[in-house]
């Protein structure tokens, strides 16, 4: 395989000083030769800072200053990222020790690909353990204007984690290379919907990423701000939600045999995706079509 892909990595901070030094290990520790790892802290009171520099030597740049919220912080990071492949981690987060290296071979292997994320998001509980791997079938644009991921629906899959998702430089870039900075829960949210006016996602059929499940959780004491946050981001792209009727529909077209999701793929209630799997035969990443 070609020289590794130089992956960009930007974890925003705040007060994070109980749970920061798991994330920068999960990315640290994976040894992936050309990670650039960038933090921006908001100006803790706490010890985060004091963390941060634990780990300067192995970072490629980081910064603590006041500002806005973790958008900006977003934003601040990605200026400083010269990667071929940028992703960020939250500071209560975590990788998986395989992450970097699967995202690697995907994005070499497959170069039509702007964007992936795992079919298989983890959480872990405030100590770090993985307790529950959830299954998405696959990714759609249609499904995601639907409001498929995002809880404004009562039909939605499931989210598109954060932490498990990766884009290429120049996808960021025709997207603006910015965060939504109006936004405070929902710009992942407010991301996606930009990059799916560029390119399809491509679902992965290995874990890559996990939220950690806590009391103190932003989008958990925020839940109904989130999901206003959504429901604007959807409004603004003219999405056109499910009502009960067609999401009636969507639930048994689903339960068809494979055969025929493939004919009925045209009513718009069966989506036709592409999965990146590994092809043990030649021993490389390949595309795979999936109808959910």
């Amino acid at each position: 395989m070609a020289d590794a892909l130089k992956i960009s990595i930007v974890t925003p901070a705040f007060n994070s000083g109980t749970s920061i030094e798991r994330t920068i290990q999960s990315v640290l520790n994976q040894n992936y030769p050309d990670l650039e790892y960038i933090i921006i802290d908001g100006g803790s009171s706490d010890n985060t800072v004091d963390v941060i520099k634990k780990y300067e030597h192995k970072l490629h740049y980081w910064l603590s200053e006041s500002d806005s919220g973790m958008y900006e912080a977003l934003e601040k990071g990605f200026a400083q990222s010269t990667g071929d492949i940028f992703g960020w981690l939250n500071s209560d987060d975590m990788h998986s020790s395989w992450t970097l290296s699967r995202v690697n071979e995907i994005f070499q292997n497959l170069p039509q690909v702007d964007w992936i994320t795992t079919l298989f998001p983890q959480i872990r509980n405030p100590q770090g353990d993985i307790v529950e791997t959830l299954t998405i079938p696959g990714y759609d644009k249609r499904a995601f204007f639907r409001g498929e991921y995002s809880a404004v629906s009562p039909f939605a899959l499931d989210q598109i984690q954060q932490e498990s998702t990766f884009w290429r430089q120049p996808l960021w870039e025709k997207a603006g290379s910015r965060m939504d900075k109006s936004l405070k829960l929902a710009g992942d949210f407010e991301l996606w919907a930009r990059f799916y006016q560029y390119a399809d996602l491509v679902g992965i059929r290995t874990p890559i990423g996990s939220i950690v499940n806590h009391p103190q959780q932003m989008t958990k004491l925020n839940r109904e701000q989130r999901l206003e946050e959504e429901r604007t981001v959807l409004k603004n792209y003219s999405a056109n939600l499910h009502t009960p009727v067609s999401a009636t529909i969507r639930r048994y077209t689903t339960g068809l045999p494979a055969r025929l999701k493939r004919i009925v793929t045209r009513s718009g209630y069966v989506y036709k995706t592409q999965i990146a799997f590994y092809d043990f035969t030649h021993n490389r990443w390949t595309l795979k079509p999936r109808y959910f």
